[in-house]
């Protein structure tokens, strides 16, 4: 990746000043917040080739994978908050 660097052909402006001044404006930049997930999130791993990879990600990726699983899942979601609550609770005796 090629950083622009048009705005800074002072004479004035070191070639260490061109260098330091990228990072400091991607520090700088404020960041929208995320809303807050309803259950907290885990990271999960799956394997596929970079064909699928693509494939998935053109779908919509990790959003899209959400909304089907919610809406081919055989029980209401209530069931399944339900049955991790037993699994946490025998876990903890």
């Amino acid at each position: 990746m090629r950083i622009s660097t048009q705005h800074y052909h002072s004479s004035s402006v070191t070639e260490g000043a061109r260098n330091l001044h990228y990072p400091l404006t991607l520090f700088l930049r404020k960041k929208m917040p995320r809303p807050k997930p309803p259950l907290p999130l885990k990271g999960r791993n799956m394997r596929m080739s970079d064909v699928e990879w693509l494939m998935f990600q053109e779908l919509g990726g990790a959003d899209w994978l959400r909304k089907y699983v919610k809406k081919k899942a055989k029980f209401p979601a209530q069931h399944y908050v339900f049955k991790q609550k037993e699994d946490d609770d025998s876990k903890s005796r």
